[in-house]
This record gives C-alpha cells, structure tokens and sequence, in this order.
C-alpha cells in the first residue's frame, strides 16, 4: 500500500514488481498513513482534517470515519488491544 500524500488515494500495488494492482479513492481526503489491523480493514490518517478512516481494503471502501480527535492524524500503532493515533 503506497499512500499518496495530499492526493485522495491509496495505490495497492505488488511489492515484488512494484505494479500497480488498483487504486483506492478517498474522495476530499489528503490520507497520510495507512495501518493495516487484519487482512481486509486498515486505518488510515488524514493531514488537514481531524479524523481517521476506517478502510475495507480488500473493496476500496471506506467503511466508517472516525472525527473524535482535536487536530490532525498522523502515525498509527497498535498497543495491546488499541489502536494509538498521533494527533498534532
């Protein structure tokens, strides 16, 4: 997964020949970092506004937005049974 800053879109692509499998759209956003939690859902931070999408990437879809946090999201880590989210 290759997130493309400021750019609405995550590239999904073979990691040993680099080429692109398909894109994932996230209308409006400017995605960041991208947290894989199992084999279909990730979480992905958002640089200008105060939220986290919570991704299918198996469908592309983005299921739910998580916007509890005070400023922007960037890294993601899992600790435990939580997900932590860097908000600066």
């Amino acid at each position: 997964f290759i997130v493309v800053n400021n750019s609405q879109k995550i590239e999904v692509v073979n990691i040993a020949s680099m080429k692109k499998i398909r894109t994932i759209l996230i209308p409006g956003s400017s995605p960041r970092y991208f947290y894989a939690l199992n084999d279909s859902i990730a979480y992905v931070s958002e640089l200008y506004k105060s939220k986290i999408y919570v991704l299918n990437y198996q469908s592309g879809v983005v299921i739910k937005e998580i916007d509890q946090v005070s400023r922007w999201t960037e890294h993601l880590m899992k600790y435990g049974n939580d997900i932590l989210v860097e908000s600066i």
